[in-house]
């Protein structure tokens, strides 16, 4: 299960971070992003927030049971923990790439976020994305 994969590679004392980015090129390779879900569906933050990292980091492409997944994410926008809605952003760039009605949606509610870091995405995203200009 990959909670308990990641879980066993956060809490090694030994490790730097190369078992989590291992697992993440696994999904960059064959290993199927629907696993992802596990993570985001976790009670802990910080699984919730790998695993945005991680579908972040992989060909939107390669994501099966795309509508889960993205609504998922979308719920966690609203996620209590500030690192969650961050990482969150990150895993939704390419659907705001090819749906700027969507990411519209979804930035202008998140522009008024109370967290700085949160907002200045939501800024950086809407500016890069050029959404109020079309």
């Amino acid at each position: 299960m990959i909670c308990d994969e990641i879980y066993e590679a956060i809490n090694d004392p030994d490790d730097d971070g190369t078992r989590v980015n291992y697992i993440a090129d696994e999904f960059r390779g064959e290993r199927d992003a629907i696993e992802i879900l596990e993570l985001l569906n976790s009670s802990d933050s910080e699984l919730i927030s790998i695993g945005a990292w991680i579908l972040d980091e992989i060909c939107f492409d390669k994501y099966k049971k795309k509508g889960e997944i993205i609504f998922r994410l979308v719920d966690l926008c609203s996620h209590e923990d500030s690192n969650v809605r961050y990482s969150v952003l990150g895993a939704l760039y390419a659907v705001f790439e090819v749906d700027k009605q969507f990411a519209r949606k979804i930035l202008g509610k998140m522009r008024l976020d109370v967290d700085e870091g949160v907002r200045n995405s939501v800024q950086l995203i809407t500016e890069k994305l050029s959404l109020y200009k079309e």
